[in-house]
């Protein structure tokens, strides 16, 4: 049990790295993206591309992007995978699904650190909300496949580790869940069994029975009882 909840934090801080990584793509850095095609770098708020001079050059940073904007070349912006490029408004479940995973990971260091860590309904609420924050995983990488297909780079590729990781942080949550609900109902149970057994000291049995014994005593009526009376007769010859 215990050791199952450290296991619990510790890959929903690992996910909490991967998940950070798509945040600091082009724009933001220089140095990664999201996918890279025809000297074309996409990243979670906007898109670079690469000039004659080797130097990157930028749209401004906001979520998805827009089909106005241009290139250097006086291109107008296209996909990888031919997807309109509307669809790449769904990228604001990108930070959407950090902010549940940070959650997330508050919840179990709570479980972890307080005695909550024995409450069924904290351990319900926590396995609940991780249900959320698994599809929210899996969301963001079912968007970055759509929008870049075989072009998605390894900070894309990162939200399959963390759905992975979420996926198995639930599942651990919820056996947890099981465990504390049947330990907590088998110590009910333990308890509503057992019988109070009184202890007596052997003075106490000695003087209750001394006093039963004189209690029987003075109840016998002696109104009808009357003293035999003896008498002597002698004969004398």
């Amino acid at each position: 049990m215990v050791c199952m909840i450290h296991i619990v934090v510790f890959l929903l801080a690992i996910t909490t790295v991967f998940e950070i990584f798509p945040l600091i793509t082009v724009p933001v850095t220089k140095r990664l993206s999201l996918s890279s095609f025809r000297n074309h770098y996409y990243g979670l708020f906007g898109w670079c591309v690469r000039g004659k001079n080797k130097e990157l050059m930028c749209t401004k940073k906001k979520i998805g992007y827009d089909s106005t904007d241009v290139d250097s070349s006086g291109h107008v912006l296209t996909l990888p995978s031919n997807s309109k490029v509307v669809v790449s408004n769904l990228l604001i479940v990108h930070p959407i699904s950090l902010a549940f995973t940070l959650t997330l990971l508050i919840l179990a260091v709570t479980i972890m650190v307080t005695p909550l860590g024995d409450s069924p309904e904290m351990l319900l609420f926590t396995a609940l909300f991780s249900l959320p924050t698994f599809m929210l995983c899996l969301l963001c990488f079912l968007v970055d496949i759509l929008l870049f297909i075989s072009k998605l780079d390894w900070p894309g590729w990162l939200m399959l580790a963390a759905t992975i990781s979420v996926a198995l942080c639930c599942s651990m949550l919820w056996v947890m869940r099981r465990v504390v609900s049947v330990r907590k109902y088998e110590s009910q149970q333990s308890i509503a069994h057992v019988r109070p057994v009184e202890q007596y000291s052997i003075s106490d049995v000695y003087l209750s029975k001394q006093g039963s014994d004189s209690s029987e005593y003075e109840s016998t009526p002696t109104d009808g009882l009357t003293a035999p009376e003896i008498t002597y007769r002698g004969f004398i010859e």
